[in-house]
């Protein structure tokens, strides 16, 4: 079985090889996580992300980005038809 894995490397050496708009995807993804889904692996791979934002980039804040449920189902609602009753 070992076959299967090809490389052990600590989490903070992997955030780091991460582009930002990875990072940011990471972040996103565990803010559109309900509170019950998210495990010791999610905070701790969050954790990490945060760190690492901050070495990269000191002071500026994070990118928020849409979630697929959120480009879905859009706040503005541009392409619903409306109807004047």
């Amino acid at each position: 079985m070992s076959h299967f894995i090809k490389e052990v490397i600590p989490l903070s050496d992997y955030v780091k090889k991460l582009s930002d708009t990875e990072l940011a995807n990471i972040v996103s993804d565990y803010y559109a996580a309900y509170r019950w889904e998210l495990t010791d692996a999610h905070k701790t791979l969050y954790n990490s992300v945060r760190k690492e934002w901050v070495a990269r980039h000191d002071k500026k804040p994070m990118p928020k980005l849409m979630t697929n449920f959120d480009m879905i189902l859009q706040k503005t609602d541009n392409f619903l038809p409306t109807y004047d009753l």
